[in-house]
């Protein structure tokens, strides 16, 4: 079967969708869950406590994990549950879309995402990715929710 567009067209079309992503994008910050640092272990004090003795005591320091990236934003400004053509889903009022290159989503989908920062507020992430691909440009919506 015949194709409407041509692979020149295709390309321009795909060409034109990665001057949009970056010509409308802004930075999120994607924080991951803090990972935990044991330090200061002493094995030979008695794990004791109560009885006058001191117990192993560690010391726990928490490395907190953080990346910037681009991403297209959009606010949902209706009151109600609809079906979004942004990412072809139901979702609830305030709700924000987010749409994030392969790096965002491989960083998001990997481990536990704790909250992502943009405009100054914290949002948890409330969706799966879901996948917008335009003619080989792959592009990733997920929706967020604010953290109040």
């Amino acid at each position: 079967m015949g194709s409407l567009l041509t692979d020149a067209d295709k390309a321009s079309f795909k060409s034109s969708i990665e001057d949009l992503f970056d010509t409308f994008s802004r930075d999120i910050v994607v924080h991951k869950e803090p990972k935990k640092k044991v330090t200061t272990v002493n094995p030979t004090t008695p794990n004791l406590p109560g009885y006058n003795e001191s117990s192993n005591i560690q010391n726990i320091e928490y490395i907190t994990e953080s990346k910037s990236f681009k991403a297209m934003v959009r606010y949902n400004n209706k009151q109600s549950v609809e079906t979004d053509s942004f990412a072809g889903m139901q979702i609830p009022t305030g709700m924000v879309a987010i749409k994030v290159q392969s790096d965002a989503r491989d960083y998001i989908n990997k481990g536990k995402t704790e909250k992502v920062v943009l405009d100054g507020k914290s949002f948890k992430v409330a969706s799966s990715d879901a996948v917008k691909d335009h003619f080989g440009y792959a592009l990733y919506v997920y929706f967020i929710e604010e953290i109040k």
